[in-house]
């Protein structure tokens, strides 16, 4: 590879080729700069239109479609959040983040088979990824397929022994099919590593004598 296809690549996929002169990567620059200021003030909505003018400007410009994304999901506007994330997909679509993007306003939105087929082309470039397994775990639940989030729960401990929101996951899907004995195992684990989490003490009182269970 010759000195420089990297760099080359690299301004492609932010967009930066198609901006005419150095005066306006700079003004880019300074609204993505921006953008950032505003996010850490928690002024999502105003970074958001920041990040929305600059991608509807330049619409090969992959970092200002990504943060439109993700400060749209922040503002609570899932159906552009999901719009932009698509558009950042496909001006990088060997990228992994913004399909993990993707997967949050889509979740969001109860778009849980879309959530699922993303995730899983996610999966398929990077089979651990641990963002893509847990949100489809996740996505799993909350459409009834209780089983299968289980499933993906279990092999995220196996990786992440000592991740308590895993271990709250599991319990949650054994107990949504109803294995009440097998839910409170990984409740009470999970109170080892997240003691004192609402979640845990909620589940703890769900396994007292008391309940049967």
């Amino acid at each position: 590879m010759k000195p420089g296809t990297n760099m080359r690549a690299f301004v492609i996929i932010l967009g930066l080729a198609s901006l005419p002169g150095f005066a306006c990567v700079s003004l880019a620059a300074n609204e993505v700069r921006r953008s950032y200021q505003l996010e850490q003030r928690g002024q999502y909505k105003e970074a958001y239109l920041l990040m929305h003018k600059l991608a509807e400007s330049n619409r090969q410009h992959y970092l200002a479609h990504l943060r439109a994304g993700w400060l749209a999901y922040k503002s609570g506007y899932y159906k552009a959040a999901v719009y932009y994330y698509r558009k950042a997909v496909v001006l990088a679509p060997t990228a992994i983040e913004p399909g993990l993007g993707l997967m949050q306003p889509l979740i969001a939105l109860a778009r849980y088979k879309e959530a699922e087929t993303v995730g899983r082309a996610v999966l398929a470039k990077d089979a651990k990824n641990y963002l893509a397994r847990s949100r489809l775990a996740w996505s799993l639940y909350l459409s009834g397929r209780y089983s299968e989030a289980q499933a993906y729960y279990y092999y995220l401990i196996v990786d992440y022994p000592a991740d308590g929101e895993m271990y709250i996951g599991i319990g949650d899907s054994l107990w949504a099919q109803k294995k009440y004995k097998d839910a409170c195992y990984y409740y009470y684990y999970a109170d080892t590593i997240l003691p004192g989490d609402p979640r845990v003490l909620k589940a703890q009182k769900l396994c007292s004598p008391d309940t049967g269970s």
